[in-house]
């Protein structure tokens, strides 16, 4: 989710306002990454080559949780963040990782 236009301007917001979010379910996953992250860590693990692809969910198939205004937010954005994607493979809220030895 980081990764996303959403995520990425949700904690850009919330450093602005110095503000933190308190989440009232778990999160879906134990950790987040960016393509970079996910890259930096096959790499580490020893792997050469590295391919990631981004991949995004269409708007009609998101989990919407927070309030009114937050789900309104992310139904808006994940449009144009869809038409990146699919586009240009960039900003994608599925990522994957192969590493090649």
């Amino acid at each position: 989710m980081f990764n996303s236009l959403t995520g990425r301007l949700a904690v850009a917001g919330m450093r602005v306002l110095r503000t933190r979010k308190k989440m009232g379910m778990p999160p879906y996953h134990v950790n987040e990454f960016t393509p970079g992250t996910l890259r930096l860590m096959i790499e580490r693990a020893g792997f050469k080559h590295c391919i990631i692809v981004q991949r995004i969910r269409p708007p009609s198939a998101i989990t919407l949780r927070g309030s009114i205004f937050e789900k309104i937010v992310k139904k808006t954005l994940h449009y144009p963040n869809y038409g990146l994607t699919k586009s240009l493979g960039i900003f994608g809220d599925r990522l994957l990782g192969i590493g090649i030895k």
